[in-house]
């Protein structure tokens, strides 16, 4: 069966598509066609949100359904690598103020593109993963894109232009032409710091530069400083323009994972691993880093820096060797050679699958849920006799355990 359902008092909290097993006769339903009852097994399925009574040998127990749903911005986001934000779903309860009756655990399809720990997304790699919320037995997705660089602003079509950049990214700004005609313009900025490049040889297109971007006659800007400035455009027809830029921050929680006696590849968007200064605050744990490339030595973490163009970067890097956990007194799991193995008879709770020597939190799926299902917590229940699989991937190795259930 699925995970139980939270009970309080005599209300049952389900969601739409849940299946609770009570698992004794004498069950009927009362009142609401929301839910579905099998007699002789006590077996409700919630069909539809809203309150539903049932009886159970003459009490009366209120059946409360929720639909939860991502609403459309978190169904689909978007997040840069190395920042944070959160995700929420809305659990649309029968009642208001039921929400605190569901729990929602969050796993990733792949922490190495993005990783979640209670409703907060890290954006770890460049790639696309679906991001789950787990309540009620049930699975809710939402898609997550996670880019490295940033994309340059659309046209602006009013006088207010706000951005963000990567360090060493060039973007070109541009203007309704009704608003503001950006080839030729000058430009200052809020500290009086903006100087005129013409006569730069570096810069043959001319412009104007700060500590933080620089900016031709074209509107190319590239970001050749850190932090954020404010700049003040004037056109030919003394129309003026606000644009406002931030630089990301070299180490704005960028991590990466290796797995033990492997190498992996570092790769910072707009530098050149070749002509970069790389190092390794922890040489027992990756001693090798040479243009970028670093080997996992020992299970741990490194702080791997990389120094270009007047730039310093910084990587939290860890080194895995993932593999099950099986505790003292296990005798259901077990390692055969480099295979697990595991036992189970119908109706067995197995608390619960482990992974040691990881960084990262992990996910599991069953090959066939009808003869185990695995939870989002590690919980594995065996429902009928069969073989199935229980996998996780982890730095693009997949671990397994055979699972045998008998009656």
């Amino acid at each position: 069966m699925d995970p139980v359902a939270q009970v309080s008092g005599n209300v049952i909290y389900l969601v739409k598509g849940q299946v609770y097993t009570a698992g004794s006769d004498g069950w009927s339903i009362k009142s609401g066609g929301g839910i579905s009852l099998v007699k002789g097994t006590g077996k409700i399925t919630a069909k539809k949100r809203g309150h539903y009574i049932v009886e159970h040998n003459g009490s009366e127990i209120t059946v409360a359904v929720a639909d939860p749903s991502f609403s459309k911005y978190n169904k689909k986001r978007s997040i840069y690598q190395g920042d944070r934000d959160g995700i929420s779903l809305t659990i649309n309860p029968a009642e208001k103020g039921e929400e605190k009756f569901y729990n929602v655990a969050w796993t990733s399809d792949n922490p190495m593109v993005a990783a979640v720990d209670n409703g907060v997304i890290t954006g770890v790699g460049k790639g696309t993963t679906k991001i789950n919320a787990h309540v009620g037995g049930k699975t809710y997705a939402s898609s997550v894109t996670v880019s490295d660089t940033i994309k340059a602003p659309s046209k602006c079509k009013g006088s207010y232009l706000s951005f963000s950049m990567n360090p060493l990214q060039s973007v070109n700004i541009s203007f309704d032409s009704k608003v503001f005609t950006v080839k030729g313009a000058e430009w200052n900025d809020e500290k009086g710091e903006m100087v005129s490049t013409s006569n730069n040889r570096g810069n043959p297109d001319g412009g104007y530069k700060n500590s933080v971007i620089s900016i031709t006659k074209a509107g190319k800007v590239t970001a050749i400083g850190s932090g954020e400035t404010h700049l003040t455009g004037k056109d030919a027809k003394s129309r003026t323009v606000d644009v406002y830029i931030r630089i990301r921050d070299t180490s704005s929680g960028r991590i990466d994972y290796v797995l033990k006696n492997k190498t992996k590849t570092l790769k910072i968007p707009f530098v050149n691993n070749n002509k970069a200064l790389w190092d390794s605050s922890d040489k027992k744990i990756i001693s090798d880093f040479a243009k970028g490339k670093i080997k996992g030595k020992e299970v741990g973490n490194s702080k791997i820096s990389c120094s270009y163009n007047g730039f310093n970067f910084t990587t939290l890097a860890y080194v895995e060797d993932p593999e099950f956990e099986i505790k003292a007194g296990d005798d259901k799991l077990r390692k055969n050679g480099n295979k697990y193995e595991m036992s189970l008879k119908v109706g067995d709770i197995y608390n619960r699958v482990r992974m040691k020597n990881t960084f990262q939190t992990v996910s599991f799926k069953s090959s066939k849920p009808a003869a185990a299902f695995i939870d989002e917590n590690g919980v594995i229940y065996a429902r009928s006799k069969g073989k199935t699989n229980i996998t996780t991937k982890i730095n693009g190795k997949t671990f397994k355990i055979a699972v045998t259930v008998t009656e």
